[in-house]
């Protein structure tokens, strides 16, 4: 039970803090606090991808090389806490407490499923898993996953992030859960932002009303506790589709270079993300070329965004 706790503390603070110390850097955005800790978790994703497949590459990931990277970014966390009183306003605060208490929620659920089988239910859960290991223990590059698939059938991002926050947490399959279950999790956030902004829903509650709406929804359930890339996918894509609207609305290029960054992000957690991508880059390029006189400077920048 200690070792539980343990790993559910560790787990969401190392998802939260890293991103959200890099996001108030970010202050040319000037996100309010909900976005701010809508963004974090995202950031903190692809900071532990970058590292962990950077290592992988040069064949030199070490778990406390890894630890170093959460821990220097805790420590920048409190000694800015510290200083500024209102770093996390109310809104931030109280979101992040709902969010907290669903984590909760959605990991005791998950202790009833010590294992994914029957019905409809396909290999794909151990395969992320398998695919997780694959960094964690160097596997060899034409190592077959469910003796099927080669490792570029899948994009790398959501398995290189489990490798990392278990290199440091341990390779145990319950471990590999909860931060499957973390990582699904954060996809309420943009939903939250994307009800607050589209259906101009003012209620401080909307996220505990929508929350309580997802968890009957048998589909949504399946992919917050299947330990697959679903989730956090769809995450990235509202994410994107958010901060897209948001500057489409007054062509605030700013929120645009966002969106666009998040719905890479998408790409590379899976393929399906694409299909999104390339609808809001048809509408970018369209608005940029036949409504602002052939502006062509964004459309650039956000191909050199996409291809980096």
């Amino acid at each position: 039970m200690l070792n539980l706790v343990i790993i559910f503390v560790a787990v969401f603070l190392m998802g939260y803090i890293p991103g959200r110390v890099i996001i108030e850097k970010l202050s040319f955005l000037k996100l309010s606090g909900e976005e701010k800790l809508a963004c974090s978790f995202g950031v903190s994703f692809f900071l532990y991808y970058l590292v962990g497949f950077a290592g992988y590459v040069i064949g030199f990931n070490k778990a406390y090389l890894h630890v170093l990277v959460p821990v220097i970014f805790i420590v920048i966390f409190i000694l800015v806490l510290l200083k500024k009183n209102d770093f996390i306003p109310g809104e931030e605060l109280r979101l992040l407490g709902i969010f907290l208490a669903l984590f909760l929620v959605l990991v005791c659920f998950q202790a009833l499923l010590p294992i994914y089988n029957g019905g409809g239910w396909m290999g794909d859960w151990y395969e992320h898993y398998d695919r997780m290991q694959f960094y964690l223990k160097s596997y060899d590059s034409g190592h077959r996953f469910l003796n099927v698939y080669l490792l570029p059938a899948r994009p790398p991002m959501f398995n290189v992030v489990t490798y990392f926050f278990q290199s440091i947490l341990g390779e145990g399959f319950w471990v590999f859960q909860v931060v499957c279950s973390y990582m699904n999790l954060v996809v309420i956030l943009p939903v939250y932002l994307l009800l607050k902004r589209v259906l101009k829903i003012k209620s401080k509650y909307i996220l505990i009303v929508a929350a309580g709406f997802f968890l009957l929804n048998p589909t949504f359930v399946r992919n917050l506790t299947y330990t697959w890339t679903r989730h956090l996918t769809n995450y990235y894509v509202l994410l994107g589709l958010y901060f897209y609207l948001r500057g489409r609305k007054g062509m605030d290029y700013r929120y645009i270079y966002a969106a666009f960054t998040f719905l890479a992000f998408g790409q590379l957690t899976h393929y399906s993300a694409a299909i999104y991508l390339l609808v809001i880059l048809a509408d970018f390029v369209f608005i940029s070329v036949f409504r602002l006189r052939k502006n062509i400077k964004p459309l650039v920048i956000v191909g050199l965004i996409l291809t980096v």
